[in-house]
């Protein structure tokens, strides 16, 4: 049986979400034909130090954008010369990360971080590693200077854009490979009926939806200004998932006992598909996964935050482009947009914008894309 490598580095829980989404294709598409292993490649190997700081500081800039923004501009206006950053700043992880290729002896190593694939893209050139080395970018309209490895030998594009920046940076066209953004399979799997979610989470059948989430670490507006909304009384009910962050947890739970509309709170959750079935709007930052798993499931984003200028704010200009979402950096343009909501029929016109969307009708007919790739360059070589 053939094995699958999946490395990761925890930045976000992205690509996370990415990598199962496409070890759940490959296994609903092929069940039994190979061992899929998702890891995270600084833990993996060993390299502690490394995987401290980019845990902790993608917690800072998560805080505080302007960190992202600054090291990626760097980033940007120094390629390709910035690709020695893994061998200045992190050595270590670079080189156990090779050595770690090097004893695994996977059949594929497919990875959805720009790190893990230039690590292994480097393995491959010190022939420490043989396999075919596959980078999927998890940025659906920013190819960043760093997914653009042209040392690896394939590299999934999402896009038309991504596909695009990659052959400005030197990556051949025949290391493109074309695919739809990966969603987990669950998203496409039959979902409870919302009416018996209503009851389930003991919602309010008059009142429209809010789910509020903001990836695993549970940072971003609207929860501070949950409670400004409650204090306004406006009639929704609230779905809130604080990931991580357990003092977020317990401050809401708080508001939630006082509460005149219901507020059901969540830590680290899996069912977030049923979270965004059961509701009408989905509010959060402009992260790629959540706002195609919301697309998918026909729902549109309320975007208070985005991580990064040069990748996330594309996903949200995408939304405002296809009047699929709305843009609320402060409180009182949140406010407004959820009394606009509440007042007129811009929710039901932003719900039949998305059925016109080209690359939503694509995640729902190309789910098994990618399946069927790894499994045909697998079957050749």
């Amino acid at each position: 049986m053939k094995r699958i490598l999946m490395p990761i580095v925890e930045a976000g829980a992205g690509h996370l979400a990415t990598a199962s989404a496409i070890r759940d294709g490959i296994e609903a598409c092929f069940p039994g034909k190979y061992t899929i292993e998702i890891v995270e490649l600084s833990q993996a190997c060993g390299a502690m130090k490394e995987h401290e700081f980019i845990r902790r500081y993608w917690r800072f800039s998560l805080a505080h954008r302007w960190v992202a923004d600054l090291s990626m501009t760097m980033m940007e206006l120094f390629h390709p010369v910035s690709r020695f950053y893994l061998p200045l700043f992190m050595p270590d992880l670079l080189k156990k990360g090779i050595e770690y290729f090097a004893s695994q002896k996977p059949d594929m190593i497919l990875s959805t971080h720009f790190f893990a694939t230039t690590i292994a893209s480097i393995a491959k050139k010190k022939k420490r590693i043989s396999c075919p080395v596959v980078g999927t970018i998890t940025d659906p309209f920013s190819p960043f200077s760093w997914w653009c490895e042209p040392r690896a030998d394939f590299l999934l594009a999402p896009s038309d854009e991504v596909e695009t920046g990659l052959l400005k940076r030197g990556v051949k066209p025949s290391q493109i490979v074309r695919v739809p953004f990966p969603i987990e399979r669950k998203f496409y799997n039959p979902l409870p009926a919302r009416e018996e979610l209503i009851q389930r989470y003991q919602l309010n059948p008059q009142y429209l939806t809010l789910l509020v989430v903001y990836g695993g670490e549970g940072i971003g507006k609207a929860y501070d200004f949950l409670p400004k909304i409650i204090e306004k009384k406006l009639p929704f009910n609230w779905l809130v998932v604080c990931g991580r962050n357990v003092s977020l947890q317990e401050k809401l739970k708080a508001l939630s006992e006082t509460s005149p509309y219901p507020i059901r709170v969540f830590g680290f959750v899996d069912n977030m598909h049923e979270l965004i079935h059961v509701s009408d709007v989905v509010i959060g930052k402009a992260g790629p996964s959540v706002l195609f798993e919301s697309l998918l499931l026909g729902r549109p984003l309320l975007a208070t935050d985005y991580s990064t200028y040069m990748t996330e704010r594309k996903n949200l200009l995408f939304a405002l482009k296809h009047h699929v979402g709305w843009w609320a950096p402060d409180f009182v343009s949140f406010l407004s947009i959820l009394e606009t909501i509440l007042t007129t029929d811009t929710l039901v016109k932003y719900q039949k914008n998305i059925e016109t969307i080209p690359l939503v009708q694509q995640l729902r007919e190309g789910k098994d894309s990618i399946a069927f790739w790894v499994d045909d360059l697998l079957s050749r070589s």
